[in-house]
């Protein structure tokens, strides 16, 4: 492995760089590592570990809340990979590890490590290590965590259990002071699993990791709370209409804008769903951002008045496809949102309603993006981030019926238009119903379907108009 070090930048004590410096397939190879690692954990709360942890045979890793990193160390040469593919190189750390390795009679290794700051005085979090990365940071509080090996001396390595991995890194690093193995108890049962996180998170681990005899990691967190501001909502089906079924909500930014973070609709009562669909269905507003359920209906969007909380077990910044990216909006003041950036962000994992919050106002000093970067490490944007220059959207199918019946006309509109935004995160296509009738209690009823297929807009398209154009419907002239 080599590594450009003339193409790095001089952090003031370190190298920094990119892929330049390591060569793409070493970079892709740490991206890789990170998406599979999180791909393959099963988050559990811990309330939820009698329940949802399997297994017998369990070794508990504690978890560092730092940053994940690919170490690659040959001969005289270490660096890191993070999981957005900056290098580094240079660190106090990185050195003594190297020089354990070596100690060893180890040559090459690559070995994944949490780069956390020095928790001797207490827990840190990720912010810290971002802090002492920093041009007037202190690089020697940084500690990496070590806790997965991929090759030694250029084998991969294949244990049978966890704790052969372990071993192996309390041989390599069990001197260190900068380095070590992340610590680990074995437990032979759900219970002792649970006893060993509760004791941790309670002395102020971010979590614990469980490895058992089974192809399966468990990530165990306690729950975070997060006040959120709502923006949209959905109502329900079948005899769920006139209730609410989703929730879209989101934490403001420095300068006020609306970062959306997810939608939920667990955790609310029959009730709760009776009276937020009521406040909520009188305060529509429009809005050229679109976005839509699980069941691709287009949420409604509302004035941002309402703030409630919420419980997630974990926070996601990282999808199979890349850094999650969130929706950043503007409200204006003709009271209607549209989309100005889309933005590294997170979503939350297993989002739950707790309650309205009353006493609060969606204030930026009340809602946030500070409750997010608490928790998790937020990328920086690449550029600005914006969407300015979007395309037009093209009216593809335009069609108005109506019909009257003891004097009043009812109309019905049968539209779909391609967005020509695919890149900018809106739906290909979108389809949008609208059925008035001035004798009815609610009038006026919308409806929107979106797809990213033509022919399954057409098929979504024919199937309004034969469930809907019966006989005394005439096409309209405009």
């Amino acid at each position: 492995m080599s590594i450009d070090l003339a193409s790095m930048t001089d952090r003031n004590g370190y190298l920094e760089g990119d892929a330049t410096a390591v060569g793409r397939d070493v970079v892709q190879r740490a991206i890789d590592y990170k998406r599979r690692v999180s791909g393959s954990f099963t988050p559990v709360a811990l309330d939820q570990v009698d329940g949802k942890l399997v297994g017998s045979d369990f070794c508990v890793t504690y978890k560092f809340d730092g940053e994940l990193q690919l170490v690659f160390i040959e001969d005289d040469t270490v660096f890191s990979v993070n999981s957005a593919g900056r290098v580094r190189y240079g660190l106090a750390c990185f050195e003594e590890a190297r020089e354990l390795v070596a100690a060893y009679g180890v040559q090459r290794a690559i070995l994944a490590a949490e780069l956390y700051a020095d928790e001797s005085a207490g827990r840190t979090r990720n912010y810290a290590v971002s802090s002492a990365l920093g041009s007037a940071g202190d690089r020697e509080v940084l500690r990496l965590g070590f806790f997965g090996i991929i090759e030694i001396d250029g084998e991969p390595f294949s244990p049978r259990h966890y704790r052969e991995t372990h071993a192996r890194l309390l041989e390599l690093f069990g001197d260190g002071h900068r380095v070590g193995a992340v610590p680990m108890k074995p437990a032979g049962s759900r219970y002792d699993v649970l006893d060993i996180a509760e004791d941790w998170i309670d002395a102020g681990a971010e979590g614990v990791v469980v490895h058992c005899e089974l192809p399966r990691i468990f990530k165990i967190k306690s729950k975070h709370s997060i006040d959120v501001a709502v923006v949209g909502y959905t109502e329900g089906d079948g005899d769920q209409r006139g209730k609410l079924r989703e929730l879209l909500v989101a934490v403001r930014r420095d300068d006020g804008a609306f970062q959306v973070i997810g939608c939920t609709g667990n955790g609310l009562s029959e009730n709760e769903k009776s009276l937020l669909f009521q406040k909520l269905s009188a305060c529509h507003v429009q809005s050229r951002y679109l976005e839509t359920d699980s069941r691709n209906i287009a949420f409604h969007m509302v004035r941002p008045d309402m703030v409630v909380e919420l419980t997630c077990t974990d926070l996601i910044t990282e999808t199979g496809k890349g850094t999650k990216q969130n929706a950043v909006l503007a409200f204006d003041v003709d009271a209607s949102y549209h989309l100005t950036a889309m933005l590294p962000g997170a979503s939350l994992l297993h989002p739950m309603f707790v309650r309205l919050r009353e006493d609060k106002t969606p204030d930026p000093s009340m809602v946030h993006i500070r409750q997010l970067t608490a928790l998790v490490s937020l990328p920086e944007p690449s550029g600005e981030g914006r969407q300015t220059d979007l395309p037009a959207s093209e009216m593809i199918f335009r069609k108005v019926y109506v019909k009257e019946s003891k004097g009043q006309k009812m109309v019905q509109k049968f539209l779909a238009w391609r967005t020509n935004k695919e890149s900018a995160s809106f739906p290909a296509f979108v389809f949008h119903y609208t059925n008035f009738s001035p004798a009815r209690k609610d009038a006026l009823q919308r409806e929107i379907r979106v797809s990213s297929s033509h022919d399954q807009l057409t098929a979504i398209v024919n199937s309004y108009l034969d469930a809907n154009v019966k006989k005394g419907w005439e096409p309209a002239d405009t």
